[in-house]
C-alpha cells in the first residue's frame, strides 16, 4: 500500500494519504490478494511438477482489465479469468511445462454495459434530490427498508440516492505502457509470491484508479455533492461503488470523518472476518450491531435492517412427541 500510494500520488499529481488510498483501494486488494493466493497455492502444493504438462489457451491478458473494482470482484469468478491466472502463475514459477492451444490470442469482453431502465430521468430527480439534502453530512445507505429510509430522509433532510454514482465519466484506454511506467514496484526483500503480486498489479489494477480516476473526480464535481461534509456515512458503498469510495477519499483529506455501519453478519463473531478488519481499519468509526471489543473505533449501536420493522407474532406450534423403536 505505501508504494501504491506514492505511484498513484505520482501519476495523478495529487497528495492523497496512505489511508486515503486504503478507503479507495483495500476491498479490491485484498480480493486480488485472496484469490491470487489461493491459486499459487493450489499449483505450488502440486507433487511431482516436473511431471506435469499443461495446455494453456492464449488469451489477451489486456482483456482481463477491470473497469472498477466492482468489475474485477464479478470477473475473478469467471471460468476465463481463473484460466487465465493459474496460466500467468505457471508461466511464472516455470516449474510445469506447458504449451498453447491457439496461435492467435483469444480476446474475452468483460465489460458490463447494462444501464438501468430511464437511467438519465432517475439521474436528474437524483441531482435534484441531492440540492435539497442537508449539506452538513453525507449519508448513504445506512438503513434498510423503505419505511426506516423515508422516516430518516424527512427527519434529517437527507434524500439521496445511489444512483447518482452511476458511470457518467468519460472512459479512457488502457495504456499498458503508462502502466508499466507508473505502476512497476520493485522490493529488495520479497518472497517469489511477492514478486509475482508486484509485477501483475499492472493488469489488475482496476482502470477507475488509474486511466479513469480524473474524470472520476470531474463527474463528482457535477453532482451536487456537499463540499465541506462533518461527516461521510455508509453501511455498505465503501466496498464497490468506487465514485462513492473517490468522494470519500477527497473529503477525508480535507479533514471530514468517516463512519461505517455494521451491515451483516459474521461481524463480531467469525474468528477470522477480513471484512470487519478492513471496515474498521478505514473508518473513523465503526457502528457495530451491539457488540464491542477493545479497538475504540467500534461503538454500540443496533441492527439497522429491523428499524421501525413490526414483529411478526409467531404462532405457537403444537408439540409431536415421537417413540423410536428399534
Amino acid at each position: 500500500m505505501n508504494s501504491l500510494t506514492l505511484k498513484l500520488n505520482k501519476y495523478h499529481n495529487i497528495n492523497f494519504t496512505k489511508r486515503c488510498w486504503e478507503i479507495v483501494l483495500s476491498k479490491w486488494l485484498w480480493f486480488y490478494l485472496l484469490f491470487y493466493f489461493d491459486r499459487w497455492e493450489q499449483i505450488n502444493n502440486l507433487s511431482n511438477k516436473k511431471k506435469l504438462f499443461a495446455k494453456l489457451i492464449n488469451f489477451d491478458a489486456d482483456s482481463f482489465v477491470s473497469e472498477d473494482s466492482e468489475n474485477f470482484a464479478n470477473i475473478i469468478k469467471s471460468n476465463d479469468w481463473n484460466h487465465w491466472s493459474y496460466s500467468e502463475i505457471i508461466k511464472f514459477t516455470k516449474k510445469i511445462k506447458y504449451k498453447y492451444i491457439n496461435k492467435s490470442k483469444v480476446k474475452i469482453s468483460i465489460s458490463n454495459n447494462k444501464k438501468p431502465n430511464y437511467l438519465s430521468f432517475k439521474i436528474f430527480v437524483a441531482k435534484i434530490f441531492n440540492t435539497l439534502s442537508t449539506k452538513n453530512f453525507y449519508c448513504l445507505n445506512v438503513f434498510y427498508g423503505l419505511l426506516a429510509q423515508v422516516n430518516f430522509s424527512i427527519v434529517f433532510r437527507e434524500f439521496r440516492s445511489r444512483i447518482i454514482f452511476y458511470k457518467q465519466y468519460k472512459e479512457y484506454k488502457l495504456d499498458v505502457k503508462i502502466r508499466e511506467k507508473y505502476l512497476s514496484i520493485k522490493k529488495r526483500k520479497s518472497t517469489i509470491f511477492e514478486k509475482f503480486i508486484l509485477q501483475n498489479i499492472i493488469r489488475n489494477l482496476p482502470k477507475s484508479y488509474f486511466e479513469n480516476f480524473r474524470s472520476i473526480n470531474e463527474m463528482i464535481s457535477t453532482l451536487s455533492l456537499p463540499e465541506s461534509p462533518k461527516a461521510i456515512m455508509t453501511a455498505n458503498e465503501h466496498h464497490f461503488n468506487d465514485v462513492f469510495k473517490i468522494y470519500c477519499a477527497s473529503k477525508v483529506m480535507n479533514k471530514s470523518k468517516y463512519y461505517i455501519f455494521q451491515h451483516g453478519g459474521s461481524y463480531g463473531t467469525a474468528d477470522v472476518f477480513p471484512t470487519e478488519k478492513l471496515d474498521i481499519k478505514i473508518s473513523d468509526k465503526f457502528f457495530s450491531w451491539g457488540w464491542q471489543e477493545k479497538d475504540s473505533k467500534i461503538n454500540k449501536f443496533f441492527c439497522n435492517r429491523i428499524f421501525l420493522k413490526k414483529k411478526k407474532n409467531k404462532k405457537k406450534k403444537k408439540k409431536v412427541f415421537f417413540l423410536n423403536f428399534n
